[in-house]
């Protein structure tokens, strides 16, 4: 059967793009500034899995396809490359060692010479519980390695998959690490980890405030300002898997505000995603029908009050579109990625699109860097 591999390209635009335009047709009138193409491509690599920017710098995750798979069945390199964007040069590369189903990659984040990496199945076969590596990028040095404080048997599935790393995120002080599969509050119900930085100590863990089977809490992570916010994309208390988002403070682990979906259709999985920066929160809900079967959608929130500001749907929806699958929000500019985009200006059937969009929410226009991840078809097994 023929497998979807992204192993191709990150292609950075500056675009202006006015709220609800037409972006294909703007897009094409502006230069590509940049291409980051997979130094070493092979097949199952996934290059362009995970994706983070700081400054001038981006790390680009290749975590191998096979994440289930027995070791050594599809062997691969798993690795994480650090790109300077205003040159394409490579800078570093960090490679995932000998577990060749560790998914090394599958989550990174970036901060000055920071970069944290998580790798969700690291570990023995049957008992991957995941790990996340702290390196620094100037140097190449393994600064921490964190792992799974509560690591639980599996539950039901009999193996301990808690997925510690599946998510990752990190400022000056602190390190935040999400293990969705975590069975210590219930069947997969999820856990996320606060570190220290500097030390590499645990700091605080913070439990799903609601939970419910298989709500996987701490899906997704972000943290700013000494707040922290993580989703629950399956959790059930406003329905089957419409998911809900929580936001706690760092320093004392009370829960501030709980986030749910002002559009409740059948399995949303609001909180797939989650960006935050000041008080402004954003939440992705990939699978929501209000535009059509699993077009999605986008929120925006105020973090002080809890209020919902503004949604933001598909501009071209298409069915399964998953638009609100990757979210990130920096100052005015609100970024959105689609998952199965199938709008691309020449798209064949051969390509699955990771699209990113602007959405200033207090204005119709901005210039952003656009960043798109086009998948290659390639064969397998």
């Amino acid at each position: 059967m023929q497998r979807i591999a992204k192993i191709a390209v990150a292609l950075l635009f500056f675009v202006v793009l006015c709220l609800f335009g037409n972006w294909g047709a703007l897009a094409s009138q502006y230069p590509l500034s940049q291409v980051l193409d997979d130094p070493t491509p092979v097949n199952f690599m996934q290059f362009g899995y995970s994706l983070a920017i700081d400054g001038e710098r981006a790390v680009v995750g290749a975590p191998g396809g096979c994440f289930g798979c027995l070791p050594g069945r599809y062997p691969q390199p798993e690795q994480v490359i650090v790109w300077d964007v205003t040159t394409g040069s490579v800078l570093r590369t960090f490679e995932g060692g000998t577990d060749t189903s560790g998914a090394f990659g599958a989550s990174v984040a970036i901060n000055g010479f920071h970069v944290l990496i998580g790798a969700p199945r690291n570990g023995p076969y049957g008992q991957r519980v995941g790990r996340a590596f702290l390196f620094d990028s100037e140097t190449g040095d393994l600064l921490h390695t964190f792992d799974d404080p509560t690591p639980t048997d599996g539950g039901d599935h009999g193996n301990s998959f808690d997925f510690f790393g599946n998510s990752v995120a990190m400022d000056e002080k602190y390190v935040l690490i999400g293990a969705p599969s975590d069975d210590t509050n219930g069947d997969s119900v999820g856990q996320a980890h606060l570190f220290d930085i500097t030390t590499g100590d645990l700091l605080r863990t913070f439990d799903d405030p609601t939970p419910t089977t298989v709500d996987l809490f701490g899906h997704s992570v972000a943290l700013d300002g000494g707040r922290v916010l993580i989703g629950a994309p399956n959790d059930q208390t406003n329905g089957p898997y419409v998911g809900q988002a929580h936001l706690f403070d760092a320093t004392t682990g009370n829960l501030l505000h709980t986030f749910d979906d002002p559009t409740v259709t059948s399995r949303d999985q609001f909180g797939a995603s989650v960006s935050m920066d000041g008080d402004r929160i954003l939440v992705g809900a990939p699978y929501d029908d209000t535009s059509g079967p699993n077009v999605g959608q986008v929120h925006l929130f105020d973090a002080l009050t809890g209020m919902l500001i503004r949604t933001f749907d598909d501009p071209t929806p298409y069915v399964e579109d998953n638009f609100g699958g990757a979210v990130t929000l920096e100052g005015s500019n609100v970024l959105v990625g689609r998952w199965l985009s199938r709008t691309w200006p020449n798209h064949n059937p051969g390509e699955l699109g990771r699209r990113f969009y602007s959405m200033r929410p207090m204005a119709v226009c901005s210039m952003i860097s656009m960043i798109f991840l086009k998948g290659v078809q390639v064969h397998g097994p």
